[in-house]
């Protein structure tokens, strides 16, 4: 019987989406090494528009794991860049804010900037000739 090809930890599977060229193998001075499966969670993450809000399961269902929420949560909680990869815009399922890598004040303040200047539309400024 032939044996499964099974991969090994951290490989690396293809390239990941332009917004999020981390260097997986950088640990020469210490970098972060990520998972396929962190860096699905942070692609679908990064997927949430700003000033919306989704929950845990929406990122599981969202990258083929319904039953890995606590992972997800487990994921974002070792997300490298907190203020890139949005992960204060996913929330408890009961509509709770759960953890923030920051800080629950700073994830509450970042959701409600968010949600004000969706609600008042980003003007674009442009110089007059």
């Amino acid at each position: 019987m032939k044996k499964p090809k099974i991969r090994k930890r951290n490989q690396k599977i293809g390239n990941p989406p332009a917004a999020l060229r981390i260097k997986q193998n950088q640990n020469a001075r210490g970098g972060f090494r990520l998972t396929d499966f962190q860096l699905r969670v942070f692609e679908a993450t990064l997927k949430i528009p700003f000033g919306e809000l989704r929950t845990y399961r929406w990122i599981a269902k969202r990258i083929g794991a319904p039953k890995a929420i606590r992972a997800v949560g487990s994921a974002l909680r070792k997300n490298p860049y907190p203020f890139i990869i949005p992960c204060h815009r996913v929330v408890k399922s009961n509509g709770e804010i759960g953890q923030y890598s920051q800080g629950q004040e700073i994830k509450k303040q970042l959701i409600e900037f968010e949600k004000r200047l969706k609600n008042r539309g980003l003007r674009r400024v442009t110089k007059e000739k």
